[in-house]
């Protein structure tokens, strides 16, 4: 998983000369990969990140510094993870290739034409009846849709939920909170956060 830091540097160059708000854009997005800043809007060479902590330093650099080591330093540790599930999955397709290799080998060439003829036969029967399916699943859900409730049997359930609320724009609400804190006492937990896999192509 790769955490999207934005405007890193500039932000470090900010703080160290005068006060800053982190609401302000810079015009620039960086990733943080390896240990390393790239600039997503410029081509330019990857810069290592200063996590060097010394003596002298204000105490909100330190402790923002070691922050960002001990998130660096999880960072690599998930990068290291997705490369061990990249090894694990490229194991599991070369399994499956000299499972189906070995497989081959069994079926001579008279017997896969026979398969592959049969498979041919069937192709326009699975699709009548899959499009069958899918036509009568949106008849179902329109129905469900005006009816306005779920609706069951043994064999399916089709559930009716109430659209979501367009809600507010938060930004717009954050803004108005800095001059009326009260609003923020209207303000809901915000949801668990989760993860999703997305395999680059």
């Amino acid at each position: 998983m790769i955490n999207l830091l934005q405007n890193q540097l500039y932000i470090e160059r900010k703080r160290l000369t005068e006060h800053w708000d982190d609401e302000e854009d810079f015009g620039h997005h960086f990733i943080v990969f390896g240990g390393e800043v790239v600039d997503l809007n410029e081509k330019v060479p990857p810069q290592p990140i200063d996590t060097s902590i010394r003596f002298n330093m204000p105490a909100w650099m330190r402790n923002y510094r070691k922050a960002l080591k001990e998130k660096m330093a999880e960072q690599e540790k998930i990068e290291t993870m997705l490369y061990q599930l990249h090894d694990y999955e490229q194991i599991l397709l070369d399994i499956k290739l000299k499972q189906q290799e070995l497989v081959d080998q069994l079926i001579t060439p008279d017997v896969k034409k026979a398969v592959d003829d049969i498979h041919t036969e069937f192709v326009p029967r699975l699709q009548t009846a899959a499009f069958a399916i899918e036509t009568l699943k949106q008849a179902i859900q329109e129905e469900v849709l005006k009816l306005g409730h779920t609706v069951e049997n043994e064999y399916y359930q089709v559930q009716w939920k109430k659209g979501r609320s367009g809600g507010f724009d938060t930004r717009m609400l954050d803004g108005m909170a800095k001059l009326i804190p009260e609003i923020n006492d209207a303000r809901k937990p915000d949801g668990e956060p989760t993860v999703s896999f997305y395999p680059k192509k």
